[in-house]
This record gives C-alpha cells, sequence and structure tokens, in this order.
C-alpha cells in the first residue's frame, strides 16, 4: 500500500499541468471563440456587401472579409502547430445576428449592420486585450496583440461609420 501512495504522489504534478507543448484551456478557449468570431464578421460583412445601401459601410465591409479572413487563416495556422481543433461555424447568437439583418436592407440594415460591428468590436478589444495580456501561450498571445491592433481600427472605423450613418 505505501508503495501505490508513493507513486500516486510522484505522479501527482504530471495530472496537475498540461501536456506539454498544448496550450492551457484558456488559451484554447480563446483560439476557439476568436476563430467563430471572426467567422462571424465575414459572414455578416458578405451580406452587408449586398445589402448596405451607402458606400461607406460597403467599404467597412470589404475591410472586414479582408482582415478577418487573413486573420482566420493565421489562427489556423497556429491552432494547427497547437493542436487545437477550431470550428467551422459561427456560434448560434452569431447566426442569430446574421438572420435579423438578412431581413433588412438600404439604410435600416446600415444602421443595424454597424451597429452590431461597434458592439462586436467593443467586445473583441476587450478579449483580445486580455488574452495579449494575461494568457500564458507565448505564441497564442503574440496572435491576440497582432490583431488587437487591427481589431482597434475596425472599432474606430466602426463607430464612426456609425455616426455617419446615424
Amino acid at each position: 500500500m505505501r508503495h501505490l501512495l508513493i507513486v500516486v504522489l510522484l505522479a501527482a504534478p504530471a495530472f496537475a499541468r498540461p501536456l506539454e507543448g498544448l496550450p492551457l484551456p484558456r488559451d484554447r478557449a480563446f483560439m476557439i471563440k476568436a476563430a467563430s468570431d471572426g467567422m462571424a464578421e465575414v459572414k455578416l460583412a458578405q451580406l452587408a456587401m449586398d445589402r448596405a445601401s451607402k458606400p461607406e459601410v460597403k467599404a467597412f465591409a470589404k475591410k472586414m472579409i479582408d482582415d478577418h479572413t487573413q486573420a482566420g487563416s493565421e489562427l489556423q495556422a497556429l491552432a494547427t502547430r497547437e493542436g487545437v481543433a477550431l470550428p467551422s461555424e459561427p456560434t448560434t447568437e452569431a447566426m442569430e445576428t446574421y438572420g435579423r439583418l438578412e431581413r433588412l436592407s438600404g439604410e435600416t440594415f446600415d444602421k443595424a449592420y454597424l451597429e452590431a460591428m461597434c458592439r462586436d468590436h467593443d467586445k473583441a478589444v476587450i478579449e483580445f486585450g486580455r488574452e495579449s495580456a494575461e494568457g500564458s501561450d507565448p505564441a497564442v498571445k503574440a496572435f491576440a496583440n497582432k490583431t488587437l491592433l487591427v481589431i482597434k481600427q475596425h472599432d474606430d472605423l466602426a463607430h464612426a461609420d456609425r455616426s455617419q450613418v446615424n
């Protein structure tokens, strides 16, 4: 019995830490959410390219498609290296936003889309800022920090465009 206790005590530290080379659950959760949110931004922007009435809203949507597609590719490469499976679809919440916006067009769409973009990017600034400051995986933190700069630009643009459309 004494030998079993010694084996269990010696093995306990191995079970208490994550597997070598894999990101901690917090970093994994960030990557999964970032991937899902990025896909939602692209999907909503594609809808905006079709439904928006103002050129500045379409230009914003084009930037969302370009930047979020690039960030998504970088995140996918990082996830592959880190052994993290990313989702292939946006969240149910994002799809509800899509469904609501899909029923709109013209100026009504422009206002609702930009409102959603302001809300989404306000949240993303917080989430990416938290990961870049508090994450434990250096590669995930670096991705969050680099992408945070772009998201802040998106947030500023969304707020500026929203004030012009309202």
